[in-house]
């Protein structure tokens, strides 16, 4: 057990978060920002860092674009390739922006001063991408003392550990 959740899937319920003691997925996060995480968080938190591997190849073959991508209750509401973080983000959030309101934001790329800008005060639950210019942190936490703000490192490369064995789904009475 790594923690207690804020809460489970609804608010009166309870929720912890285990690792599998490898040191690699979202336990292995550096959470750089504000409140503690909730199960609502890591659902969409894990969703984003799936399609975030998935969309930065095809077939095989990287695909080093900049990309945003946005889900909310585990459903994507803005995906977008740019010529710049910022530009991904912009596509990304036009694609339905009342449904990223409160969602969850990841980005392939080190978040940039003029992603950060963008992004301003809009109300977000989590941003996670494989770092934050120092500025661009500054500017995304200085009125946002409560939006989580999380560090993935290296692990969009490392999606053959990430893989590695079963992925498995619980469901009530039984495992996918």
């Amino acid at each position: 057990k790594v923690q207690d959740l804020r809460y489970g899937e609804n608010w009166h319920q309870r929720a912890a978060l285990y690792t599998n003691n490898q040191g690699i997925g979202l336990t292995a996060a550096r959470k750089l920002n504000g409140k503690e995480m909730s199960y609502n968080n890591m659902v969409d938190a894990e969703t984003v860092l799936e399609m975030l591997i998935e969309l930065s190849e095809y077939d095989g073959a990287a695909c080093n674009q900049p990309l945003s991508v946005i889900v909310k209750h585990a459903n994507p509401c803005g995906v977008a390739y740019g010529t710049s973080l910022e530009e991904a983000y912009r596509l990304s959030f036009a694609t339905d922006p009342k449904s990223a309101f409160g969602g969850v934001i990841g980005f392939n790329k080190i978040v940039d001063v003029d992603t950060a800008k963008s992004i301003g005060d809009s109300f977000i639950e989590v941003l996670l991408a494989p770092g934050f210019e120092p500025e661009a942190l500054r500017l995304l936490t200085e009125k946002k003392p409560n939006r989580r703000v999380l560090d993935i490192g290296d692990l969009l490369l490392r999606k053959n550990e990430l893989y590695q064995g079963y992925y498995r789904k619980a469901i009530f009475g039984g495992m996918m």
